[in-house]
């Protein structure tokens, strides 16, 4: 039976405490680290993805809009309806409306409209106001500026979409400029989640807060993760923590679609420290324990088999001291103690020899 009482034995035991301390608390601390640097990556994997999804649907929006725009009927119609309003009167837009929705509809679009010059609305079927004032928007001051297709993230009511306006003069059309759009919304933000692999929210930074308008999230945790959001940064891509009805989370928020106004972030779930230790460094110092354990067993055999051969030798050495039998024999050994066993058996045979000639 092992006596814990003994110094010696008392500084092993302290030594061993001390190592698993010390193992315990390296886990934990490499445990958390990881957890964030595999965040952190799941993270840029997610903003890298989003960049690349906001350049295939611009790209698809612009195609769409493209394909309405290079129609030669709704050019001519565009063309006839801008030419033939007298002062007072109204454009018959009721073609170019009919064949707005039928092009609107096959192509997939939620919103398509057409404003004239002077940035009134003239065709639309979307629930788009009549008497909206396009002039104040400044994607559409942008476009008449330029002459080009502008794209940004456009604000109708609360509805918000990300929509092109192309100067229709580029395609035929005397005067004219096409709105066509996608919604912001839960369908936009279920594709990222699926894209990017991660939970997604989208929302309005405005002076009084962050508005989600589009989630992923159950709830009670979208609730909950509205006081984390970052408003603006001057990077343009935050990275934050939130713990959300207790889970733990890291997120990053960035502009989408190039707009500050609207963002998008994404979270990854993460366990907490503890609980990461507890799932994958508890097993870990278990196996340690057991291991030093194992360890300490075999240390302890190998030393009470290492003394039992050293009394063993030593009993026979100090027998042929005081007899001066040469005829004694060490018993073979194995291990460290087995070249001495051999050299004394040597001394003795020849010792022998020379007493016996």
């Amino acid at each position: 039976m092992i006596d814990f009482r003994k110094p010696g034995r008392k500084r092993w035991i302290a030594l061993l405490g001390l190592t698993l301390l010390g193992a315990t608390g390296l886990l934990f601390w490499q445990q958390t680290r990881l957890q964030n640097r595999l965040a952190d990556y799941r993270l840029d994997t997610a903003r890298a993805v989003q960049k690349l999804a906001e350049q295939q649907l611009g790209k698809d929006l612009d195609t769409r809009a493209e394909l309405i725009a290079s129609n030669q009927a709704f050019i001519g119609y565009v063309s006839q309806a801008m030419g033939g309003i007298l002062p007072g009167t109204l454009a018959d837009n009721a073609s170019i409306v009919d064949l707005l929705e039928e092009r609107r509809a096959q192509l997939g679009l939620t919103i398509a409209a057409v404003i004239n010059e002077q940035g009134q609305l003239i065709a639309s079927r979307d629930g788009i106001s009549e008497k909206m004032d396009f002039t104040q928007e400044p994607l559409f001051t942008e476009t008449v500026t330029s002459n080009s297709t502008t794209h940004g993230v456009w604000f109708s009511g609360h509805r918000i979409f990300y929509v092109s306006i192309l100067p229709l003069t580029r395609y035929g059309s005397d005067a004219g400029f096409l709105l066509a759009g996608m919604p912001v919304d839960q369908e936009l933000a279920e594709l990222l989640s699926q894209t990017a692999g991660t939970q997604i929210a989208l929302y309005a930074a405005t002076a009084e807060g962050a508005e989600i308008t589009a989630t992923t999230l159950p709830p009670a945790q979208a609730q909950a993760l509205q006081s984390h959001l970052p408003k603006s940064s001057s990077d343009g891509n935050d990275r934050y923590s939130a713990q959300l009805e207790g889970k733990v989370y890291r997120g990053y928020a960035a502009p989408l679609f190039g707009s500050d106004s609207v963002r998008v972030t994404g979270l990854v779930a993460t366990s907490s420290g503890l609980a990461s230790w507890i799932e994958i460094g508890l097993p870990m110092v278990c196996a340690l324990v057991l291991f030093l354990l194992v360890l300490l067993v075999c240390v302890r055999y190998s030393r009470m088999t290492t003394r039992r051969e050293i009394d063993d030798l030593a009993r026979i050495i100090e027998r042929a001291a005081q007899a001066g039998d040469f005829n004694l024999q060490a018993s073979k050994t194995l291990g460290l103690l087995a070249p001495v066993a051999n050299a004394f058996n040597r001394l003795m045979a020849r010792l022998h020899d020379d007493t016996h000639p």
